[in-house]
């Protein structure tokens, strides 16, 4: 929205592509809306197989629906990253005239060449593999997958640490301040990263880290909290009960309210009638909160110190959050 604002564009030609369970903006209901019904976590939607004509099959089905969103006129793509199939297939379109890239999360705060060699590596592949890709999908799919395609237009940021080394970078003005009674709760708040349901962590140590995570609110003396899960864990019922039971079983007599899954928490991070305390992870939503003004801390150590790996992560994070977020 702010990209729209800051270009001047006509909002009846922009469309807003949602994913990952995300609900229609009907405060925004000028702007057409698409669900995208493709994906690439867990399942990807345009996976190589060894049978071309399902690729090929796949791929006009593709281009099918950027024909209806776009009423086949060509566009320009805003992105959070290049490096999955369905946004690799926006880019080759014959109709895309250019990409840039929009922040959107923790990996909008590391050098390009650090995101795309060493946290978000495109990884290697075979000959034989490179050649069932091109054939499936003519060419149109990358060889080689960047996190950031350096091939990009611009890259848009709230804040002057994000896109650091970048070149062609507009900060924009933070849309998350507000004063919207609607947005505002004051006291504590837990957003949880879906650490187990990306195999970034083992269940066990996830779930000792929850334990203990209420121990330190216990001890405080804190009585009730405020709860937001990750979309990841919304989206499978599976996940989302066992984490549910988790913290059932660990709450301790704390009363644990559970915020709706479309509410955004960076809203009310940027509230500035809201005096609340915010707790993660390593979820950006921690680094965002800071920025805003509030109290923004971490539970990371409490995975660290049983997951070597984890400790690593924790240590080449961006100095921003570190220097937003509390680790406790």
């Amino acid at each position: 929205m702010e990209v729209i604002k800051y270009k001047k564009l006509d909002k009846h030609a922009c469309c807003l592509l949602l994913g990952r369970g995300f609900k229609q903006l009907y405060k925004f209901s000028e702007i057409k809306q698409s669900i995208v019904p493709f994906s690439h976590h867990l399942f990807d939607s345009f996976a190589v197989e060894k049978q071309l004509w399902n690729g090929w099959r796949k791929l006009r089905a593709f281009d099918d629906y950027v024909a209806q969103i776009t009423n086949s006129d060509s566009f320009h793509l805003y992105t959070n990253q290049s490096g999955t199939s369905f946004i690799q297939l926006f880019i080759s379109h014959r109709k895309c005239s250019g990409f840039s890239f929009l922040e959107e999360g923790m990996a909008s705060f590391y050098p390009i060449s650090k995101i795309n060699n060493e946290i978000c590596p495109a990884g290697y592949a075979t000959s034989f593999y490179k050649l069932l890709k091109h054939l499936n999908y003519f060419g149109r799919l990358s060889q080689n997958p960047y996190f950031y395609d350096e091939g990009y237009d611009k890259v848009y940021g709230i804040s002057e640490a994000a896109f650091p080394e970048f070149r062609n970078k507009i900060i924009l003005d933070n849309p998350f301040y507000n004063s919207e009674a609607s947005n505002c709760i004051n006291g504590h708040l837990i957003a949880l990263d879906a650490l187990y349901e990306y195999g970034i962590v083992e269940k066990a140590v996830y779930v000792q880290a929850i334990e203990k995570m209420f121990l330190y609110f216990q001890k405080r003396k804190v009585d009730q909290i405020y709860i937001k899960y990750h979309p990841e864990q919304y989206n499978n019922a599976t996940h989302l009960q066992e984490i549910r039971n988790v913290v059932t079983r660990y709450k301790r007599g704390i009363k644990v309210i559970e915020l709706s899954s479309t509410c955004s928490l960076e809203l009310i991070a940027g509230n500035n009638l809201a005096d609340i305390n915010f707790y993660v992870f390593l979820s950006s939503v921690g680094l965002y909160a800071g920025m805003c003004g509030k109290k923004a801390n971490s539970f990371a150590t409490y995975i660290g110190e049983k997951d070597i790996q984890f400790k690593e992560k924790i240590e080449s994070l961006p100095s921003v959050f570190s220097k937003y977020v509390k680790f406790l």
